[in-house]
């Protein structure tokens, strides 16, 4: 679990510096204790595609991510969520991270 973990938090800190404050980590993220990863977007960069979005289009490259409104007293956050598993390496996480930064080039035009 100590790898996956690891990779969970690699996921986490390659998010914030590819996504320029696109994305705000949810999940605990300096001393993660789940393999996971919650993130959202930022909303200070009005930008106009949502959570859900990202998901459908992730969808594409074989990826499931589930997307989720918070409970109700943060309804107002929608939430992606990324389980890392054991068998998740640091090559598959560059992959989707790739795919990650592709599918943000493409709702951004």
């Amino acid at each position: 679990m100590e790898l996956a973990v690891d990779n969970a938090k690699y996921l986490a800190d390659s998010l914030i510096s590819m996504s320029e404050g696109l994305f705000i980590i949810r999940s605990q993220n300096d001393k993660p204790s789940l393999p996971m990863v919650a993130f959202s977007l930022n909303p200070a960069k009005n930008l106009k595609f949502k959570e859900t979005n990202i998901v459908e289009h992730l969808k594409e490259y074989g990826w499931i991510v589930p997307a989720y409104t918070m409970a109700a007293n943060a309804s107002d956050i929608t939430v992606c969520r990324i389980v890392v598993r054991e068998t998740f390496t640091r090559n598959i996480a560059s992959i989707l991270l790739d795919e990650i930064r592709l599918v943000m080039v493409r709702l951004a035009n």
